[in-house]
C-alpha cells in the first residue's frame, strides 16, 4: 500500500470521516423506516425487537390456525386402517421379502387415521419415510379420488417420482402460475381450489412461507395435505 505523504494526510482523514458518517447516516436512514410504524416490520413495543414484516407475520399466523384445524369428512375407523396397514406389510413381506418395520406402521396409522388438516412424517434419511408414503399412497388408491404430489423444485419433484413410480410436480405447476396481473399469483387459490382429496408434499423443509400459505389456501377443507 503506497504511504500517504504528510501533507496530504488531514485531506485522507477528511474523507474517511466523510464516508464513515455518510454511511452512518443511510443506516440510521434505514433503521428508521424499519421502526417508524409504517409497515416495513412488526416490532415487539415491549422488548423493542424485530421479528417479522407484515406479510410475512400474516402467512405464519394463518398457517399456525391450519394446524389446529380438523377434517369433518375423514373420520376412519382406526382399527380398520390398522388391519389395511398389516395386510399391506405382509403382502410386501411376500414380494419383497420385507414387511413394514413397526414404526413405519404405525406412522402409516396414525396419518390415515388422524383427522388433523396438516400432519407431518419426519426422520433422518434411512428410517423409512418413503416406505411409508408409498404405503399411503397403496391404502388411499381406493379411498381417496386425487392424490396430488408435489416438491419445491423440479428436482426434488422428479426424485419423488422416481421412488413413488407415480407423476409428481413442482408446488408452481400444481398450483398453476398466473403472470396476467403483472405480478406473479396462482390460479389455484382460496377462489379456485384444488380438486384433490389428499396432498402429500416432499421436501418441506426447503419451502418458504409464503409459498406454503398459498398451497395450504388453494385446498379444500376435506383434503389431507
Amino acid at each position: 500500500m503506497a504511504k500517504i505523504p504528510e501533507k496530504m494526510r488531514w485531506i485522507y482523514d477528511l474523507l474517511l470521516t466523510a464516508a464513515i458518517l455518510a454511511m452512518a447516516t443511510v443506516l440510521c436512514t434505514l433503521l428508521r423506516r424499519i421502526d417508524d410504524g409504517s409497515g416495513y416490520a412488526v416490532m415487539d413495543n415491549s422488548r423493542n425487537d424485530l421479528y417479522a414484516t407484515p406479510e410475512l407475520l400474516e402467512a405464519e399466523q394463518y398457517l399456525f390456525s391450519m394446524m389446529d384445524r380438523k377434517q369433518e369428512t375423514w373420520n376412519p375407523d382406526r382399527n380398520q386402517v390398522r388391519d389395511l396397514v398389516d395386510r399391506y406389510s405382509r403382502n410386501m413381506k411376500m414380494e419383497e421379502g420385507h414387511g413394514m418395520a413397526e414404526d413405519q406402521a404405525d406412522a402409516a396409522v396414525e396419518l390415515l387415521a388422524g383427522n388433523d388438516m396438516i400432519m407431518a412424517l419426519t426422520g433422518p434419511a434411512g428410517t423409512g419415510k418413503t416406505t411409508t408414503v408409498n404405503a399411503i399412497l397403496q391404502l388411499l388408491e381406493n379411498e381417496a379420488e386425487r392424490v396430488a404430489l408435489c416438491a419445491p423444485t423440479g428436482r426434488a419433484a422428479k426424485r419423488l417420482s422416481e421412488l413413488t413410480g407415480r407423476k409428481a410436480s413442482t408446488i408452481h405447476r400444481l398450483l398453476e402460475v398466473d403472470y396476467t396481473g403483472g405480478v406473479v399469483s396462482f390460479i389455484h387459490n382460496d377462489k379456485n381450489l384444488l380438486k384433490c382429496d389428499v396432498v402429500i408434499l416432499d421436501e418441506m423443509s426447503m419451502v418458504d412461507v409464503k409459498m406454503f400459505q398459498a398451497l395450504i389456501a388453494a385446498l379444500r377443507y376435506s383434503c389431507l395435505p
